[in-house]
């Protein structure tokens, strides 16, 4: 977004407070560019935010004697988003199940056509969540503990996920009908927030399953 919400970017060991968009501000950083003939450092870039983001680096050209010129090789990255690592679902006041019961004896949540709320929070990676590093959470994966992502939701085009649900009991077969949800989409997020109210015309125990509309933030 053109307002940033002040998370700063890590490069190697160094921290790098954001600026808004037109805006710059530069802090020293060591980098290591190896021999004569390489003209190159590679460094490791962190952003524990969301947002579509450009790096700036100058460099000030010393005299003859190791002095500060005041002029200054310049130059800038290429436009790139960092996303959120994934939605945190909190459906408010639904039993943890327990698994070691049959679906039928498990605690009923609601009854068929009552709204309840689920509430949506875009969160940062952790490696504890993302074993086989491929940037996605894993499979039933809780991320309640990870860091939210505050830019989430203040861009200009406002940011929509919507909820995909699936049937877990009873089984599929003959006369067995998925049911409908009375609403699906999250249409505003304040601060990485966001919240909806929905129903369930149907009985049985269904999972959650969600992303944006678009498949896209930002257009990455």
């Amino acid at each position: 977004p053109s307002t940033c919400a002040g998370s700063v970017v890590t490069i190697d060991s160094t921290d790098i407070g954001t600026v808004n968009s037109g805006s710059t501000s530069y802090t020293p950083v060591t980098l290591d560019f190896g021999s004569s003939s390489s003209s190159s450092a590679e460094f490791i870039f962190n952003y524990p935010d969301a947002g579509l983001m450009k790096l700036r680096a100058r460099y000030e050209i010393l005299d003859e004697d190791g002095n500060p010129t005041g002029t200054y090789i310049q130059g800038s990255s290429n436009d790139f988003v960092v996303r959120p690592f994934g939605f945190y679902v909190n459906v408010i006041d639904n039993p943890i199940p327990d698994y070691g019961k049959a679906p039928q004896l498990r605690d009923v949540f609601t009854s068929a056509g009552i709204d309840f709320t689920t509430e949506l929070t875009a969160k940062i990676w952790q490696a504890a969540d993302d074993t086989n590093n491929d940037g996605l959470p894993d499979d039933n994966d809780a991320l309640s503990d990870n860091a939210k992502t505050p830019n989430f939701g203040n861009e200009s085009i406002s940011q929509i996920a919507e909820i995909d649900h699936y049937l877990l009991a009873p089984s599929a077969g003959a006369g067995i009908v998925l049911g409908n949800l009375s609403n699906k989409d999250f249409p505003i997020f304040t601060a990485g927030f966001a919240e909806l109210s929905t129903n369930y015309a149907e009985v049985g125990i269904i999972g959650f399953d969600i992303n944006l509309k678009n498949n896209k933030y930002l257009g990455g």
